[in-house]
C-alpha cells in the first residue's frame, strides 16, 4: 500500500520555519502600503525579497529526512521518491505563488499599476529559488548551509546587480512597468534552469541510499 504524503505533517514538522515566508510577504505588503505608490521602490523591494524566500520551504521540508538522525526509517514506508521530492517542492511552491498572486492583487489595488507581468516574473524567479533550495538540500543535506548558499547567491547578484556573472543572474533590476515581450526570453531561461535543477535534485534524491548520511 502506497503512503500518501501528509502535507499538514510537513507543515507542523517545519515549526516556526513554516511561517517565515508568510511573514516576509506580509512585511512587503505593509511596507508597500506606505511607499506612496512609488513604482520604482515597490518593484525593487518585491524583487529583492519575494523570490528568494521561495527556497525556504524547499529547504526545510527536507530537514527531517535529509539532515536529522534516524531519517532512514522512511525506507520502511512505500513512499515514492518522486512524491517525496519533486511533488512536495511543487506543492509548497504552489502555495507560495498563490500568496504572491494575492500580494499582486493587493499591489494593483494600492498602486494603480497592473501587476500581472510582475506576478509572472516573481513566480518564475520563485520557481528557480524553490528548485535551487531542493538542489542544495539534495547535495548538502544541511539546512543551515543550504540557506547560507541561497543567501550568498542572492546577496552577490543583488549587490553586483548581476554584472559579474550575468548569465547566472535571474534578476532584472528593471524598475519600470514591464512589458511581457521584453522579458519573456530571460523568463524562459530562468524556467529552463529551474527545471534542470529540479531534475538533478530528484536524481540525487532517487540515488540516495541512506538519508542521514
Amino acid at each position: 500500500m502506497k503512503v500518501v504524503i501528509d502535507y499538514k505533517f510537513d507543515w507542523r514538522a517545519m515549526g516556526w520555519n513554516a511561517y517565515t515566508p508568510i511573514m516576509v510577504i506580509i512585511f512587503v505588503a505593509v511596507y508597500s502600503f506606505f511607499a506612496n505608490k512609488d513604482f520604482r521602490l515597490l518593484a525593487s523591494i518585491h524583487e529583492v525579497l519575494l523570490p528568494v524566500f521561495a527556497a525556504w520551504w524547499s529547504v526545510f521540508i527536507f530537514q527531517d529526512i535529509l539532515e536529522e538522525e534516524g531519517s532512514e526509517v522512511i525506507f520502511s514506508y512505500s513512499v515514492s521518491r518522486w512524491r517525496l521530492g519533486t511533488v512536495r517542492v511543487l506543492v509548497f511552491l504552489g502555495i507560495y505563488v498563490l500568496l504572491i498572486a494575492i500580494d499582486s492583487l493587493y499591489m494593483s489595488w494600492i498602486s494603480g499599476f497592473n501587476w500581472t507581468v510582475k506576478l509572472i516574473q516573481y513566480s518564475s524567479q520563485s520557481f528557480f529559488y524553490a528548485c535551487f533550495g531542493f538542489l542544495l538540500m539534495a547535495i548538502l543535506r544541511n539546512c543551515s548551509w543550504a540557506i547560507l548558499v541561497v543567501a550568498s547567491y542572492a546577496s552577490f547578484q543583488i549587490l553586483t546587480r548581476g554584472s559579474v556573472f550575468p548569465l547566472s543572474s535571474i534578476y532584472f533590476f528593471d524598475v519600470r512597468e514591464p512589458v511581457l515581450n521584453a522579458i519573456a526570453g530571460k523568463l524562459l531561461i530562468i524556467i529552463f534552469m529551474a527545471i534542470i535543477m529540479l531534475l538533478i535534485s530528484q536524481y540525487i534524491l532517487g540515488r540516495t541510499e541512506k538519508y542521514s548520511e
